[in-house]
């Protein structure tokens, strides 16, 4: 039987059981058929998206802003009578909108991927136990756990734990974190900030009491820095279309020409000019990048962060779990005065959670030493405990044992333990010593105490944990120093622990304290955070100190993170990195999460989004290159010699032509700089202009050719400019798409064959006359041969070029 249905409000002011019978649950959870029967009745726990109509997005591309001139060309083409311009320019509106509709909805799936890869999960009793859940399958009358970390999954009933502190902000525009106890409701979308507790499932999706969940993934439309810029060059061409069309309609017009027929042609030669393919090219680029990066492990949760990703030059790497393996075994138990090895590490394991899959819990509790006290542990109950808390930075938990006696035992940071237990001096010069030592051998102490009042503490012993590097850390940080990538080790242990690490991955051993850099003015500080090589006894709120002063010196920084804490470095960095076990929180601040463990997979990620922004730099290349090559050669023939060397409906193909193989360049196959990637506008301007103006040379050799030498008519001569046009347009392409020569870099199976085909075509129509005056086949090769050799000429030329610019001859990796 489904439960009645109760408000979030209505909840708080009942009793945990009234809430439990008004939902036909009970604390031991729901079963599985239960639940699958809630969901038909609640649905699922999520916020419905609005329903886009395909019939109006595609209508969008059909009336869209750019295709509204190419419906004017259609409307003059009518009116004029001219109706093989009319179905050629109608079959060119239908395949963009096509086109830019498949565009979308290939965007639209790989962001609905990254969405499921990057749902919060629950942890859920069902059918009696306890197993994780995607939060968008809770169903009212669901008992579920939330600890330090989550983003709560749904409207909620605290039913049993001491405390939590959740964090509103961002729902009700409080700023402080507010404290919740048994009875209490806590609603979807907050944050876990200290605490953890047991509860029930209220209200969920559209019943939640703000209406909506937190939300991990941002939507495609977000611009980045290098899209703005993209689209400011898009600006510009589209200013200097308007500015030649304009003159070479202007001059049309005193020269007496037909009006509709001028500006039927100064509309198709617009469109021509105008990189209209160039929002279905950012989006096709940007949502194949996301899914070449999913498949590496590395989840996009903001798009633009791909682009930002190739710029990072200083990456703030944790040292645990990332160039360590994060898999803690027990080295040492040095016990103190009056205390055996056996009493420390019991109070250790009894300090520790099973449930919790906490590394350190875990390294205590599955320890040999642990296993042969099994029987022992079994004559203790644990009566109450609590979690750790990045505050105080301690577990603490109250034990019965067989006779009824309870006492409290404790476990954390070495000098935590020690405040809480007190001690004489010569202890506190132990634990240094200790902690000097064991820092040496990379090991890391963790304290442990108990109280049989909860008053009085003793301090029984110290425990030493080692975390190995990962095998691949020092291969993998000697790929990133080849690449240009500083990286810069962070770590909350003893600057002893993370000299060690850094000595055995190749890491330089200039570490620095959290409190150098904290006590110093921006300016001194800045100066020591970049000269660091990395951070030891560092807290997480001390990363957004640090990302801030890289950040002040110039830097594109990669910060990584796993817990509630970091969130705020994760936000602030260029790109904030969720790295595998994160908390919820982590994830929602981060750019980019990680899902498998390790340094290498960053790094994989970050050669991935190089060669993403490599596609775009060859996409802008060619638009800037195309367009000065066609819109200055028709407008100085108009100009000069008072001759159209194309027709409007040529131009019309031109443009169909050109647009199909520039689509696939997001699969196009390219190397990765081995420096971070910068938008290097000065460099792209100069080498679009040589080569748009060696183009614009042969053109005009050609059209000389085609009238003197070969003495062609003037029907002919536009047949042959056409050709020579489109297949050299695509063979542009190979060339703006390597640094060095065109063969120095396989193209992809898409971008090569699709130029293929289309050259193909655009030869068919001029041969056999299609829509066009017929040239033949030995025409057809004389242009072929033509724009062979003028392509070669330009990739020379380009090559020579990039010389110049780059002294230091930079070269590509794979």
């Amino acid at each position: 039987m489904t439960g009645q249905t109760i408000t979030t409000n209505e909840a708080k002011d009942k009793s945990i059981d009234d809430v439990f019978g008004i939902l036909s649950s009970q604390q031991g959870g729901l079963t599985q058929s239960e639940a699958q029967n809630r969901v038909q009745t609640y649905g699922y726990n999520e916020i419905p998206e609005e329903k886009k109509n395909p019939i109006i997005d595609f209508l969008k591309y059909f009336w869209g802003p750019i295709p509204w001139m190419i419906e004017a060309a259609l409307v003059i083409s009518a009116i004029i009578q001219r109706w093989e311009d009319f179905v050629i320019i109608l079959v060119l509106l239908l395949i963009n909108a096509i086109v830019g509709f498949w565009q979308e909805h290939q965007a639209g799936n790989a962001i609905e991927m990254l969405k499921q890869r990057l749902a919060v999960e629950a942890r859920v009793m069902r059918d009696g136990k306890w197993q994780k859940l995607p939060a968008r399958e809770l169903v009212p009358g669901d008992i579920i756990r939330v600890r330090l970390g989550d983003v709560v999954p749904a409207d909620i009933k605290l039913i049993e734990g001491e405390y939590l502190s959740a964090d509103e902000s961002a729902l009700t525009g409080e700023s402080m974190p507010v404290d919740k106890h048994v009875s209490d409701v806590g609603y979807s979308g907050s944050i876990v900030k200290q605490g953890e507790m047991t509860a029930v499932v209220v209200s969920t999706g559209l019943n939640t009491f703000f209406g909506k969940t937190a939300q991990l993934a941002e939507e495609a439309v977000t611009v980045s820095h290098f899209q703005k810029a993209v689209i400011k060059i898009g600006d510009y061409l589209i200013v200097l279309a308007i500015a030649l069309v304009s003159i070479t309609f202007i001059v049309s017009i005193i020269r007496q020409e037909d009006l509709l027929n001028t500006l039927q042609f100064a509309l198709v030669l617009m469109v021509a000019a105008i990189p209209a393919a160039m929002p279905a090219v950012l989006s096709i680029t940007m949502a194949v990048g996301a899914v070449a990066l999913a498949k590496k492990e590395a989840i996009v949760s903001k798009l633009v962060a791909i682009e930002e990703m190739a710029g990072v030059d200083v990456l703030c790497a944790d040292k645990t779990g990332t160039i360590t393996e994060n898999s803690l075994t027990l080295s040492d138990i040095v016990p103190f005065e009056g205390t055996a090895k056996e009493d420390v590490l019991l109070d250790a394991v009894l300090a520790s959670r099973e449930e919790d899959q906490d590394p350190i819990d875990m390294a205590i509790i599955t320890s040999e030493q642990a296993r042969n006290q099994q029987e022992k542990l079994t004559t203790f109950k644990v009566i109450n405990f609590k979690p750790f808390d990045p505050v105080i930075k301690r577990t603490e938990a109250t034990i019965e044992d067989a006779d009824g006696n309870r006492f409290n035992v404790a476990k954390g940071a070495p000098q935590v333990i020690l405040n809480l237990a007190g001690g004489s001096r010569d202890l506190e010069e132990r634990i240094d010593q200790l902690s000097n030592t064991f820092a040496k051998k990379g090991l890391r102490m963790l304290g442990v105490a108990r109280s049989s009042d909860n008053d009085t503490w003793t301090y029984t012993g110290v425990l030493g944990l080692y975390d190995p590097p990962r095998e691949d850390s020092a291969a993998t940080i000697k790929t990133a120093q080849e690449m240009g990538l500083e990286i810069k080790m962070v770590t909350g242990d003893h600057v002893a622990i993370a000299r060690e690490i850094a000595r055995e991955v190749n890491l330089k051993s200039n570490i620095a304290t959290a409190d150098v850099f904290l006590k110093e003015h921006d300016a001194e500080a800045g100066e020591i955070v970049e000269k660091a090589d990395g951070f030891a006894e560092v807290f997480p709120e001390h990363k957004y100190r640090i990302v801030s002063l890289l950040q002040s010196r110039g830097h594109i920084v990669g910060m990584t993170g796993d817990g509630v804490n970091d969130a705020p470095a994760l936000k602030k960095a260029d790109v904030g990195i969720a790295v595998a076990g994160a908390t919820d929180a982590a994830k929602s601040a981060a750019s980019i999460v990680i899902t498998k463990p390790g340094l290498s997979v960053i790094i994989d990620a970050i050669k991935e989004s190089r060669k993403i922004f490599q596609r775009m730099n060859h996409y802008v290349i060619y638009r800037i290159t195309e367009t000065i090559r066609v819109l200055f050669f028709v407008t100085l023939s108009i100009l000069l010699f008072n001759f159209f060397p194309i027709t409007a409906l040529m131009i019309v193909l031109l443009a169909l032509l050109n647009d199909i193989p520039i689509m696939t360049i997001a699969y196009d196959n390219v190397l990765y700089s081995p420096s971070p990637e910068k938008w290097k506008m000065r460099e792209i301007l100069t080498l679009s202009t040589i080569f748009g103006f060696v183009g614009l040379v042969f053109s005009f050799t050609l059209l000389y050719i085609a009238q003197g030498p070969l003495n062609l008519s003037l029907p002919e001569i536009q047949s042959l400019i056409f050709l020579k046009l489109a297949v050299a347009g695509h063979l542009t392409i190979f060339v703006t798409r390597t640094r060095g020569p065109f063969w120095s870099i396989r193209p992809g199976s898409a971008l090569l064959w699709s130029a293929i085909v289309t050259k193909v075509i655009a030869t068919l129509i001029v041969v056999y006359g299609i829509f066009v005056t017929p040239i033949g086949w030995y025409l057809a090769g004389l242009v072929w041969a033509y724009a062979l050799f003028g392509f070669l000429v330009m990739d020379f030329v380009k090559v020579e070029t990039y010389k110049i610019i780059d002294h230091r001859g930079i070269r590509f990796s794979r």
